[in-house]
């Protein structure tokens, strides 16, 4: 892209992830969500009172920046080659709607992404919820804010959890990564081990 290009607006990056993704049907087919559904009442005793920000924001700085070094090293994983194989369009592969699915190395990309955009909303709640409790701007906040308080406390508390378990999700994709490295490896070593038996039975003949 020259300088002189427009830049992509962050809608239009937001749009494109949330799709290779795989949107919402991917989102609730996610067995991470469900782990996090069911830690949630296990983990009322953390949530239900007062600071329970603080572990938050004492867990998500240090796992956003191992999450950011993890993403730069995955986009260099392998060789480039290998990239090149799993990245890039298939015209035989499309969605109903004659859209094109998203490459290997597009769709695990959109996975990381997907894990660094709820950890920064996860701490990004964790900050609201003790600026809010440290400002109780009113004499009546303790008394009359009790429910509304629980129900933001157990989303946000929700979105740290589901941040937890999706550490899985982005650590499979690294795991799926090597292993078609290390297939296309293999693949390539087997081709030039056949190539080299077919040269010295050539040259005995």
């Amino acid at each position: 892209m020259s300088s002189k290009e427009p830049r992509v607006s962050i809608g239009v990056l937001l749009g494109e992830y949330w799709d290779h993704y795989g949107g919402w049907v991917e989102l609730f087919r996610s067995p991470y969500l469900y782990i996090a559904v069911i830690l949630m009442p296990l983990m009322f005793g953390a949530w239900s009172k007062p600071l329970w920000w603080d572990t938050v924001l004492s867990i998500l700085p240090n796992l956003l920046a191992v999450s950011l070094a993890a993403f730069t090293l995955f986009l260099g994983a392998g060789n480039e080659k290998f990239r090149e194989l799993i990245a890039g369009e298939d015209d035989e592969e499309k969605t109903d709607d004659g859209k094109f699915l998203p490459s290997p190395f597009l769709k695990t990309a959109a996975v990381f992404l997907h894990f660094l955009v709820v950890q920064f909303v996860a701490l990004t709640l964790a900050l609201i919820c003790k600026s809010i409790y440290a400002l109780k701007p009113f004499s009546w906040f303790d008394q009359y804010n009790i429910v509304a308080s629980s129900i933001f406390w157990c989303a946000s508390y929700f979105i740290f959890l589901y941040a937890l378990t999706v550490v899985m999700a982005a650590s499979f994709g690294v795991f799926e990564v090597v292993k078609w490295f290390d297939d296309y490896v293999t693949d390539k070593k087997l081709k030039e081990k056949e190539a080299e038996e077919k040269r010295n039975i050539a040259a005995n003949d």
